[in-house]
């Protein structure tokens, strides 16, 4: 660069940049191992992987390893379910599990449906 009489600027001096050192959080996976970013190397696809399988309905969120279900939830946008959050209480006063209570509501719906094909009377097409 070059001042009104084009006579060339002096050279600022150069700053020495010093970066503050990260941190060591522990692994977002649940696996208690450190690192100064979010995941261990490969542990974002080991969450990845179990979410992908509760999502797809080939495993629970319970039956994926304890140290991994509050991960796989947080990242699935689900509360971690325990045995208490499953149980619900009814007006009859006994209490239900709430996965069985919807499938016998999804079998129930599905029989009304069938019965009400069964009493539909077929309508005869007039020939043309």
């Amino acid at each position: 660069m070059t001042d009104i009489n084009n006579n060339p600027l002096p050279e600022l001096p150069k700053m020495k940049r010093t970066r503050k050192p990260k941190p060591t959080v522990a692994c977002e996976c649940g696996c208690g191992g450190q690192t100064k970013s979010r995941f261990v190397p490969g542990h974002d696809a080991r969450l990845h992987g179990w979410a992908l399988r509760v999502e797809r309905n080939v495993v629970t969120l319970e039956q994926v390893p304890e140290i991994h279900r509050a991960a796989v939830a947080k990242h699935l946008g689900r509360a971690v379910p325990t045995a208490e959050s499953r149980v619900v209480e009814q007006p009859d006063g006994l209490a239900h599990d709430k996965k069985a209570a919807r499938k016998a509501a999804r079998a129930a719906a599905k029989a009304a449906k069938a019965q009400a094909q069964a009493e539909t009377p077929e309508v005869e097409q007039p020939a043309a």
